[in-house]
């Protein structure tokens, strides 16, 4: 499914669909296949046949297309849905409780966009625990109507809905506090700043207002101090190109200016730095002695400035490479693929058993479906470019590109090899004649 992906530009869910339904109309249903290649039925309904005759026996089938397949073409999808679960339900019972028993053990909660700022939150529950819900959510938002609420009906339900979720006026309950990445660009921030960049929520594209409107609600918009439970990091990206430069916290920031540089004292010594001087840092004193050592915070003309995280010699990425790269990546750098990062692996574009250092260059997010793709699969070349950039191909020689996310790249010709290149690509961050090291080891999720 990858390949194909990779191959129609589409979602791995969507190239699954479309190979799954391709065999099952072929070599399962070839009397649809044959209605679909003749014009009287179009992909919609064809689909929808393969869906829910798939996996039933073939005498089954063949029962329910003889009922539902002369009319097929006259009928809308759903209709058509309709008919064959009526006729299947009829023919053969458990087949149908056969698929609710595997979409039972495939539920899950999900967010889709619907409209611009607005997103639908899918809940799959049991059909009747789903009717449930939407009565009782449709009972309240009519007692809120009815206690004045001049709202949209939809819009009180929806508001409804998200309560009972969240249940701000809750205390008896221990608190369970969402978690939001929010990444806005500084002018985005100010609302009199002539550019308004886009940003991004959960890897969610919003507006510069919608961004300012969540961080005035967190209390956040000042980038003063994180909410409880939350930290703030800066990330500092090429003006030209957005490639990510530095990451670091407001402390670092200073730090690096040169507005917080510390000088050291002795305990009783005169000057600035005695008692009630200002800048004293415990956490940097011998442990045990609080009092040891004093640091004055002592601006000056300039800072040592920042810079990427260092290469360490052990496998294990440092706290500073892990915060770069995520914050740089933001999901899997698969091409065409969005998992969050809370799924993400971060792997060695080289191995570390084959000399791969470990260094941001060579680090990028991948989820675990795609790290074991690249790690174990033969005949798919990987290549991380020393700017974060990705280039995979698939065993039949396509070519795909994946720029880290915010930056602006379109219509630049992607450094290193060549994609027909004979000699491959080297799972590095730089060229190499060496061939594809496909073999080169390095399970994840390391």
């Amino acid at each position: 499914m990858p390949e194909l992906a990779l191959i129609r530009r589409c979602s791995e869910a969507e190239a699954a669909v479309l190979a799954v339904e391709s065999l099952v109309l072929v070599e399962r249903l070839p009397a649809v296949w044959s209605a679909l290649y003749a014009g009287r039925i179009d992909r919609r309904r064809a689909a929808v046949l393969a869906d829910l005759l798939g996996e039933v026996t073939p005498a089954t089938a063949a029962a329910v297309l003889a009922r539902v397949l002369p009319a097929a073409g006259e009928a809308t999808a759903a209709r058509l849905r309709e008919r064959t679960r009526r006729a299947l339900a009829g023919i053969d019972p458990d087949a149908l409780a056969a698929r609710r028993e595997r979409a039972a053990r495939r539920a899950d909660v999900t967010v889709r966009p619907v409209a611009e700022g607005l997103a639908a939150l899918v809940a799959e529950l049991p059909t009747t625990d789903a009717l449930a819900c939407r009565d009782a959510v449709r009972r309240l938002a009519d007692q809120q109507r009815a206690g004045g609420d001049d709202r949209p009906i939809g819009v009180i339900r929806a508001a409804v809905a998200r309560d009972l979720i969240l249940r701000p006026w809750g205390s008896s309950r221990p608190p369970v506090t969402a978690q939001l990445t929010v990444h806005a660009d500084l002018p985005a921030l100010d609302p009199a700043a002539p550019a308004q960049p886009a940003c991004e929520v959960d890897g969610v594209v919003v507006t510069a207002a919608e961004c300012r409107a969540l961080l005035t609600a967190l209390g956040m918009l000042g980038v003063a101090t994180a909410p409880r439970g939350g930290s703030i990091t800066l990330a500092v990206h090429d003006p030209t190109t957005g490639a990510l430069r530095a990451v670091a916290t407001r402390q670092e920031l200073a730090r690096a200016a040169g507005l917080t540089r510390r000088r050291r004292h002795r305990a009783g010594a005169t000057g600035s730095g005695g008692a009630g001087s200002r800048g004293v840092d415990t956490a940097t004193c011998p442990r045990g002695d609080s009092s040891a050592h004093r640091y004055d915070a002592e601006p000056t003309a300039d800072g040592p400035g920042l810079r990427r995280p260092p290469a360490t010699r052990r496998y294990r990425p440092t706290a500073a490479q892990r915060r770069f790269v995520r914050a740089r990546d933001r999901r899997c750098r698969w091409p065409g693929c969005a998992r969050p990062p809370a799924r993400h692996d971060l792997d060695h574009a080289t191995p570390h058993a084959a000399g791969g250092a470990t260094d941001c260059w060579n680090r990028c997010c991948l989820c675990r479906t795609h790290h074991r793709i690249k790690t174990h699969t033969p005949g798919w070349a990987f290549l991380l470019l020393a700017d974060g950039r990705v280039l995979v191909r698939t065993p039949s020689g396509v070519t795909r590109l994946s720029t880290p996310p915010g930056t602006d790249r379109d219509g630049a010709p992607p450094t290193g090899p060549p994609p027909g290149r004979p000699t491959g690509m080297s799972r590095t961050g730089h060229p190499t004649d060496a061939g594809d090291p496909t073999d080169a080891s390095d399970d994840p999720p390391f």
